[in-house]
């Protein structure tokens, strides 16, 4: 019987350590689809695909990306698919030049959605 339960325990600890959490599913989307964006500050931009929200972090604050009136210029690295950060840099359209990088790029759960200040909300 003791035997039966050390099994037990032992064939339970290994399901655990084999059980990790399920990944999202890696969405990508193209450039064409993004319908209205919003710069939230000098390293955070928030933009609108279809029904979907996502933010985009950069690695570091680019210089006048909130108060550029010229807007921002959103450059690819390859396809014209955006799947993780590394496809995605962001210049400030005022002839200056500079290049800031992606550093994350999520979905917005509909509760984050709702939570956005008007003003933030593509």
């Amino acid at each position: 019987m003791r035997g039966l339960i050390l099994s037990a325990i032992a064939l339970a600890a290994c399901s655990a350590a084999h059980a990790q959490p399920a990944k999202p599913a890696r969405v990508c989307f193209s450039t064409r689809q993004i319908d209205r964006s919003v710069v939230v500050d000098d390293s955070t931009i928030n933009f609108r695909v279809g029904r979907q929200v996502y933010q985009m972090k950069l690695a570091g604050a680019c210089p006048r990306l909130k108060d550029n009136i010229g807007g921002y210029i959103m450059s690819l690295k390859g396809s014209d698919q955006i799947c993780e950060p590394l496809d995605v840099q962001i210049s400030v359209n005022d002839n200056i030049g500079g290049v800031c990088n992606a550093k994350s790029l999520r979905r917005l759960t509909p509760g984050e959605i709702s939570a956005l200040p008007k003003k933030d909300n593509p």
